[in-house]
């Protein structure tokens, strides 16, 4: 799942352009930018059906006549609407599901496809270190994004999947009812609180539809794609579902580390602090410090605009002794805040694993187990056809934690690696709403 961390930009030469010039000559930049190629299809809104109830009828041997055959229809099967309604689903011609052009669109091709589009980032000949630096850190934040857009298109297709099968539950339940009401043995109160959670899914289903949509435009963006057949096909090559979760890893006790020496110019800082730091004394360093303190001891409540004052001045008029400390505190901070971003992150990252885990081992079995048992009932006629949707509906919101669970533990796992590797991750969500951002948004430099 995660990228290979080795691969570096000059990769890129190696990468194939078969897309950059038509067979016509005509540079795919300029045949994209014209406004009279041809676009690529907008989704047109489905909007959701009215439901429907039960026609009143105003005549007595009308209404009596519509009760009797409905009962008969229902007579003939051992638990009535229920496996009526199953019975009909079976003779219903069923779609075929959409097969997938191509191989999968895994991250690894995502981000091939992508770099396709960034010829910016080939290393110049010649290049200077802090060039080669600088586009180091343009790749990774580049790759970083392309990895999240694919996690999000993955997640948002696989929760519009279980929106897609909450709407059927709530389909089920309102012709239930409507038949039921019709045939006497229920209040039109009661099917109306089924119609109601009927229309409060399908639109369910139409914010998730736009959620995946929304998505996977964004992943289209990053690797420049805008043809029509392009984005057809690869809209059918993505994952249906996230990848599982890996064995939950111990907490390595070089944590810290590890996220310090994958700062690409870390040792480089490290001396020149210790270069500035050998022309100071002991002594000086001491009464600086000492100096700091109590200029900031002295500081009254409620004045946080009023800048310190040492209540010695003669520290700050020593050569070169204010700037080296003010370049010594600014890497004790860029360090602390390093350490405490590798150990946050961590942390989050080991959580959200825990969350993953619970849903899918946990959770889920105890719905599924639970649906399971009810249906036995059910089919025992000891639990009622309500009982039993219920329960599948439950398993069906348990399903859909654990692709929520797994998204937010990849999201945190992309988070780790990118530290790892040297750059800035991503801002992390709270893994509890309302308790503020879990990490910090960036790195240190």
């Amino acid at each position: 799942m995660p990228f290979p961390l080795a691969a570096g930009a000059l990769a890129l030469c190696l990468l194939p352009f078969s897309m950059a010039v038509a067979g016509d000559g005509v540079p795919e930049a300029l045949r994209a930018a014209a406004p009279d190629t041809p676009a690529a299809p907008v989704r047109s809104l489905s909007l959701p059906r009215p439901v429907d109830s039960p026609e009143a009828v105003r005549d007595l041997g009308s209404a009596l006549s519509r009760w009797q055959q409905a009962n008969r229809d229902v007579g003939a099967f051992p638990r009535g609407h229920a496996d009526l309604l199953r019975w009909e689903a079976t003779q219903s011609p069923r779609a075929d599901a959409p097969s997938a052009r191509g191989p999968v669109l895994s991250v690894e091709r995502a981000w091939q496809r992508a770099l396709r589009a960034r010829p910016d980032m080939v290393q110049p000949l010649g290049a200077s270190p802090a060039q080669t630096l600088a586009l180091g850190r343009s790749t990774l934040a580049h790759r970083q994004a392309v990895h999240a857009a694919w996690l999000d298109a993955v997640a948002a297709r696989e929760l519009l999947q279980h929106e897609q099968a909450q709407a059927q539950a709530a389909d089920t339940a309102a012709e239930l009812g409507r038949r039921m009401v019709q045939a006497g043995n229920w209040s039109q109160a009661r099917l109306l609180r089924e119609q109601l959670a009927q229309a409060q899914q399908q639109a369910a289903v139409l914010r998730a539809q736009r959620h995946a949509d929304r998505s996977a435009e964004a992943l289209w963006r990053l690797m420049a794609v805008w043809q029509a057949d392009d984005i057809a096909s690869l809209q059918a090559q993505l994952p249906d579902r996230l990848p599982a979760v890996p064995a939950r890893p111990t907490a390595p006790d070089n944590l810290e580390s590890q996220v310090l020496q994958a700062r690409a110019d870390g040792a480089a800082q490290r001396a020149e602090t210790a270069r500035a730091a050998r022309a100071v004394d002991a002594a000086s360093r001491q009464a600086w410090h000492q100096a700091l303190a109590d200029a900031a001891a002295a500081v009254p409540p409620g004045a946080q605009a009023t800048p310190l004052s040492l209540t010695q001045p003669a520290l700050q008029r020593r050569h070169g002794l204010a700037a080296t400390m003010v370049h010594e505190a600014e890497r004790l901070r860029e360090a602390a805040a390093l350490r405490s971003l590798a150990r946050d992150i961590w942390q989050e990252r080991h959580t959200r694993h825990a969350l993953a885990e619970h849903a899918e081992q946990v959770l889920l079995p105890l719905q599924t187990a639970l649906e399971q048992e009810t249906l036995l009932r059910y089919n025992g006629m000891l639990q009622s056809t309500w009982e039993l949707i219920e329960a599948a509906r439950a398993r069906l919101g348990a399903a859909a934690e654990v692709t929520r669970s797994r998204h937010a533990f990849w999201q945190a796992q992309l988070a780790w690696d990118t530290l790892l590797a040297g750059g800035e991750p991503l801002a992390l969500a709270a893994t509890e709403p309302g308790t503020g951002p879990a990490a910090a948004s960036a790195a240190p430099h």
